[in-house]
Order: structure tokens, then C-alpha cells, then sequence
């Protein structure tokens, strides 16, 4: 695991004690070790009375992401500077460094100008092996550019395109610390992506720039991503006087408000929600509908912090249909009776109730690398009638199976693929043991509720990756022995099974 170091040093350090310190460190995220030195080209500096000083601390360093195979990509911008009276104030080229896993460099030329800087922006990984990368033309003196935002798509066979970056600002919004705002980007499904300004937010083809749609917040009120969604949707934020509403984007920019509000929020797993009340204190877990997520390889702003693209990305369907080019079949198992997701009444056939649900993992390399299993812990208690037709209570709590991996017939995982897709069904028996509840019996359950709380995991097989998701399935048979599908629920996140 690497990880990395930027130095980004302002103008007026520059006659300090730096010169040689390394504006960018590769380092091992165990030992902390230096693993590379990188070498950032010197930018140059030239007074009034024509003396020039060079130096990488004038090479503005943009923040660097990892790629999912391990790949570094940064930019950053060689400079010359000039206070020679008539000279150019400033010429500059920005290029784009790539660090491949084994240590070779690369570099791409970006863009370059005679007048101004060009800032390095965000970057974000395109889910196939390719980047999208942005700056900002700073230029110091008129004319300004129209379009001083931009963007360029680096394909993974190294076709460069660039094209103003959709729907930003006309003129440059400084930060704090003087230089240019980088604005937040997020991968969509497709070659779909979206980035969001503050005022308003855009989803967008990132081969072209095209623009699909673009959403404006009222006045007053500002606009951020939460996490780009299943079919190309987006879920973001609006905030007005520091609170925020969720806002809920499909594929055509139709959108739905949450009746709900906070601030500071953001998505965290299932139906929980994080954020602070809007009336001040701790923080605090809100319950909410959950977000379906996509299988984006860089679904949230930075990668929620990390700056490190997803390896694999693991969704699950628990209702609907399954999936294009899932070629199983629950039917293949005997105690079935439905290839369609959600709870399944099959004690006609096979005396089970079951909750069909499936798993789809997108991979940066060869799904045959992956490695799968689940995990599973579960609890159930009801009621059956004795001789007596009198109730009488039972209850189960199995030991943990750590290993409760879908067998091979459920299991598509073909070399040469990038796509994983696995079947289950948890559910209960229709007959218990009246000595032994968590024993099949041939006595009727008259009602029951049991949750499964399960776990997948996949581990790469080369890098030792690994990837968790915990869900849970809760089946509520109601009295008479019949399914009760409006209180069966199925979703992200292990529930309590203390019930």
C-alpha cells in the first residue's frame, strides 16, 4: 500500500531553508518508509533586473489519487516567472506525472499558456483505466479567459481530450489561501460523471464535456454532492444557513426532497444517515432511505477523503429483477420457486419462505482474482400450536458461520470477466421441532420473525485486498403462517438481533 506527500510551497518561503526538500514522497503506508522520490521539474523565477532563481518549490503540486491498480496520478505546473518590465508575467505548462505499480513514470502534457497559470485541479480515475483531470487558467492581467475552468479525459490507450469543464464559473473563485477552488467530482455509470460548483451541480459525458443536465440552487442556497446513485442518479445536499436537505437526482434531473434536515450530513450506510442537528450538539446517526448505490469505482467526493479509487465495487439487489448478464438461476436450487428478487412464498412447493436477493461486483482486473465468502449470524423466535392447538413459543440462535459462501451453481465469476454476480435466498422452514427451535420439524410455525445478518467479502487473490459489505434479510411470518411482505425487510447494514 502507498501512500503520498505533497509539498506545495508559496512564492514568499522561498528563501528559506527548502530548496531541497522533496515536493512529492511515495511512502509505505505500513512502515512509512520512502518507497519513490518522484522528480518535479524547477519552475523559474526572474527579477526585475533580469536574475533568475529555479527551483521545484515554484511547481505548484495538485493532490494526487491512487487509481484501482495502484496507479499515482498528479499534476502539477512548471512555471516561469517574470517581474522583467515588458516580459510575460508568467508562462506555464501543466502536465499530468503517472506513477504505475511497479515505479516507472509517465507524463502527459495537459495544457500550456504565455499569460497565465494554470493551476492543477481535481483528478478522477474513469473506471477504465483512464483519469479525468482539471485546472484553473489564473491569468494576472487582462484578457481574462471566457472559460478559466478545464478539463481533459485521458483514455487508457492515451487519447487526450479537453474541453471547458461543464456549467463552472466564467471567472475564478478563490479560496482562502488565494488560489483557485477545486470543485468536487464523482463518477457516474458509463462514462457519466458528475461535479457540483456550490451554486449548482452537473451531470456530464466525461469522454466530451456534454452536458446532461444541470441542476441550479435557489438563491441563497448552495448545492454538494452526497454520492453518484444506481442508473446514472445522483444524491447531494442543498444548504441554507448552514442546513442541509437532501436532494435526490434520476438519470434526467427529476428530483425529490427528504423531509428531514441537518447539518454536516452526509451518507453512511442502509438506511443511516450522519450529521449534527440543526439546533446545535453531537453529532448523530439520522434514519433515512438509503442510497442505491452504483458500482463507481469513485462514487463519492475524494473518495470519501481517501483519494483512492475502489479496487472492486460490490452493490446488492433485493428487490426487482436481477441484474443484465447475471445468467443464474435461483431456480437451479430445488427449494425455490421464483427467479424474482425479494421474498418469495415457496411453501406450496417447498415449505421454505425466501428472500431471493443478489450481489454484482464490478473489478478493475480479472474477476477469476477474486475470492468470495459470507458470512452469517441470525436469530428467530415465533410461535407454533401444540396438540393442544394452544401457542407455544420457540426461539434459535445458531452458532456464527463465517463461511456461508453460495455454492458453485450460484457463484459467475469467468476469467477474462470484470463483472462478479452471486445468488442467495435466506429464509425459514414452514415446520419447526417443538424440542429444538432451530431444528425442522414437521409442527407448523403459526407466526415468526427471523434476521439474517450477513456479510460478503471478496479478497483479491494477487493484492490481498479486501472488500467487505454487511446486509441483512428480516422475514416476518405472520399469524396463520403467513408471510407478511409489508414488515419483511431486506437492506445494507447488520439490524439488532435482540428482538
Amino acid at each position: 500500500m502507498w501512500v503520498w506527500c505533497v509539498g506545495l510551497f508559496a512564492r514568499g518561503q522561498l528563501q528559506f531553508a527548502i530548496k531541497g526538500i522533496q515536493p512529492l514522497l511515495v511512502l509505505d503506508g505500513l512502515s512509512g518508509n520512502v518507497v519513490l522520490m518522484p522528480a518535479i521539474p524547477p519552475s523559474t523565477i526572474t527579477d526585475v533586473f533580469g536574475s533568475s532563481q529555479s527551483c521545484d518549490c515554484l511547481t505548484p503540486v495538485g493532490q494526487p489519487i491512487v487509481d484501482s491498480d495502484g496507479s499515482i496520478y498528479v499534476e502539477y505546473e512548471v512555471r516561469q516567472i517574470s517581474a522583467v518590465l515588458g516580459a510575460p508575467p508568467v508562462s506555464s505548462i501543466l502536465w499530468l506525472l503517472k506513477i504505475a505499480p511497479d515505479g516507472s513514470t509517465s507524463t502527459t502534457q495537459l495544457s500550456s499558456s504565455n499569460n497565465a497559470n494554470l493551476f492543477p485541479g481535481n483528478l478522477m480515475p474513469d473506471g477504465t483505466g483512464g483519469v479525468v483531470a482539471t485546472w484553473a487558467i489564473a491569468a494576472p492581467n487582462s484578457p481574462f479567459p471566457a472559460h478559466p475552468y478545464q478539463a481533459a479525459h485521458l483514455s487508457s490507450f492515451g487519447g487526450l481530450t479537453t474541453y471547458d469543464l461543464p456549467m463552472a464559473p466564467t471567472q475564478i473563485v478563490n479560496g482562502a489561501n488565494g488560489l483557485p477552488i477545486n470543485f468536487p467530482m464523482v463518477l457516474g455509470e458509463n462514462g457519466t460523471a458528475f461535479v457540483s460548483y456550490g451554486t449548482n451541480a452537473v451531470s456530464f459525458n466525461l469522454n466530451t464535456g456534454a452536458v446532461n443536465w444541470n441542476y441550479l440552487a435557489a438563491p441563497q442556497t448552495g448545492v454538494s454532492i452526497i454520492s453518484s446513485a444506481a442508473g446514472n442518479a445522483l444524491v447531494a445536499k442543498t444548504t441554507n444557513s448552514g442546513v442541509d436537505t437532501v436532494l435526490r437526482f434520476d438519470s434526467t434531473a427529476a428530483g425529490t426532497q427528504d423531509a428531514w434536515s441537518a447539518s454536516s450530513v452526509d451518507y453512511f450506510i442502509g438506511n443511516e444517515w450522519l450529521g449534527f442537528p440543526a439546533s446545535g450538539g453531537d453529532m448523530m446517526a439520522y434514519s433515512a432511505a438509503p442510497v442505491d448505490l452504483s458500482l463507481s469505482f469513485w462514487f463519492a467526493p475524494e473518495q470519501k477523503k481517501t483519494n483512492r479509487a475502489l479496487p472492486i465495487s460490490v452493490v446488492l439487489h433485493f428487490t426487482g429483477s436481477k441484474s443484465k448478464g447475471d445468467k443464474l438461476k435461483f431456480l437451479d436450487s430445488r427449494v425455490e420457486c421464483s427467479e424474482s428478487l425479494g421474498l418469495a412464498d415457496c411453501t406450496s412447493t417447498s415449505g421454505y419462505w425466501l428472500w431471493n436477493l443478489e450481489g454484482n461486483a464490478a473489478v478493475y482486473d480479472d474477476a477469476f482474482n477474486w475470492a468470495m465468502t459470507v458470512s452469517l449470524q441470525a436469530h428467530s423466535k415465533g410461535f407454533f400450536k401444540n396438540a393442544n392447538n394452544n401457542l407455544q413459543a420457540f426461539s434459535c440462535t445458531p452458532p456464527p458461520d463465517p463461511n456461508d459462501k453460495p455454492l458453485p451453481i450460484f457463484l459467475q465469476q469467468p476469467a477474462g470477466q470484470k463483472s462478479i454476480f452471486y445468488l442467495d435466498g435466506p429464509g425459514p422452514f414452514i415446520g419447526v421441532n417443538p424440542s429444538d427451535g432451530c431444528q425442522k420439524g414437521t409442527t407448523f410455525i403459526d407466526s415468526e420473525t427471523i434476521v439474517f445478518n450477513l456479510q460478503v467479502n471478496f479478497t483479491n487473490k494477487v493484492t490481498g485486498f479486501s472488500r467487505a459489505v454487511p446486509y441483512y434479510v428480516k422475514t416476518v411470518i405472520a399469524p396463520g403462517h403467513q408471510a407478511d411482505f409489508a414488515n419483511s425487510t431486506a437492506g445494507y447494514g447488520n439490524i439488532s438481533l435482540n428482538f
